[in-house]
């Protein structure tokens, strides 16, 4: 989040990502070492173990000094000219990921920034061995990102987000429309990936990953609530007779 106060990551990180896939992946681990040596075993797949463990790769960095120890002042975290989210002219947002030498060199011609010369006191902060006076030069000069967030953002505030996508079609610079969850609903790359289907007029994503040999599944609709009473209380091991008398009383319904 900003630097000014954390924000939320909404429960992608823990519950589905440090969590549901962590103890799936441990899950089949477990079940093929099973099936080469026989033996079970219990897992355990706390969500905080996973959620850090996707960190792996930003403590990684801040071992080896790569990595500040703050919000908003890393190259992926929001605090890189060249890896975050501006405002258009419109009030919406563009998304820009040109970390890649080539992608950012795009990113600047797409600006039109390309023979723009960083300002005097911006050069003054570099050293004589790392002089940057052209911005093409200025990538990973982190005392040029201040100057390279503040150009970036007028000028992309200049032009609306469909103007943008036009702009940069075709390019490798990494820029690309922030949507809404609606929004992304009729985004034509993923309306041509087939990304979301709809089951019983709700729309949704479709199953992920995909298979070359095994058919995916075709969605159904949820099951109301006690539509299947009768079906799982006799799958949990109750007798009909059982499962009719608690119907018979009003402690279960089937519908």
């Amino acid at each position: 989040g900003p630097a000014e106060q954390p924000v939320p990551s909404v429960n992608l990180v823990a519950d589905f990502g440090g969590g549901a896939m962590f103890l799936l992946v441990g899950i089949l681990s477990a079940v093929h070492a099973r099936a080469r040596t026989g033996v079970g075993q219990v897992i355990d797949a706390a969500m905080v173990d996973g959620a850090t463990s996707l960190l792996t790769m930003v403590y990684t960095m801040l071992g080896d000094g790569y990595w500040a120890d703050a919000r908003a002042a890393n190259l992926l975290d929001g605090g890189c000219p060249f890896y975050r989210t501006y405002r258009c002219a419109d009030g919406g947002f563009v998304a820009v990921g040109a970390l890649e030498p080539a992608f950012y060199a795009d990113l600047v011609r797409g600006l039109g920034l390309a023979g723009h010369e960083l300002s005097g006191g911006s050069r003054a902060r570099h050293s004589a061995a790392n002089s940057a006076g052209s911005i093409m030069d200025a990538q990973h000069d982190r005392a040029a990102w201040p100057e390279l967030e503040r150009l970036f953002a007028d000028v992309f505030a200049t032009r609306t987000v469909a103007d943008w996508e036009d702009t940069f079609a075709g390019t490798t610079a990494c820029v690309a429309p922030v949507r809404s969850l609606t929004q992304a609903m009729a985004d034509p790359h993923l309306a041509a990936r087939g990304v979301f289907t709809s089951v019983g007029g709700v729309v949704q994503p479709r199953a992920a990953p995909r298979f070359s040999a095994t058919p995916e599944l075709d969605p159904t609709p949820p099951r109301k609530s006690g539509q299947d009473t009768i079906e799982a209380f006799g799958a949990w091991g109750f007798s009909h007779e059982r499962i009719d008398e608690l119907l018979a009383s009003g402690v279960l319904v089937q519908l």
